[in-house]
């Protein structure tokens, strides 16, 4: 597709223009894409992938000037040591150009301090 204007846009403005990944404590992200609907939520795809037992937390999007918010809806289920999975996360009113927080936990649902995942979406 070389060009398309919907309801929010053209298409450069609704579509994330780069592919970020975050890692830590064995855990991975990686962001598979993200878009801005005609309703206004920024919809996100992650991959997250973990070498140890891990429960996801809620997310949040800071968007630029520091607005920050959790997820109004979002599907990142418990993994155990060595599987993947494709997540979601939706965010109400949000505007691109902001980092997507998420957390995790041990197995046991655990942490040691903000043990947390960074995803820009740009």
């Amino acid at each position: 597709m070389t060009g398309w204007t919907g309801k929010s846009g053209p298409i450069d403005k609704v579509l994330w223009t780069r592919q970020t990944s975050d890692t830590s404590r064995g855990r991975k992200a990686v962001l598979k894409s993200a878009y801005l609907t005609n309703a206004g939520y920024i919809n996100v795809t992650v991959k997250l992938s973990s070498s140890v037992g891990t429960g996801w937390g809620d997310a949040t999007y800071t968007a630029k000037g520091g607005y920050r918010q959790t997820a109004s809806e979002q599907g990142a289920q418990d993994i155990s040591k060595g599987e993947k999975t494709l997540a979601y996360f939706s965010f109400e009113d949000a505007k691109f150009g902001g980092v997507m927080h998420l957390e995790f936990y041990t197995a046991d649902g655990t942490s040691q301090g903000d043990w947390s995942l960074d995803l820009p979406i740009k």
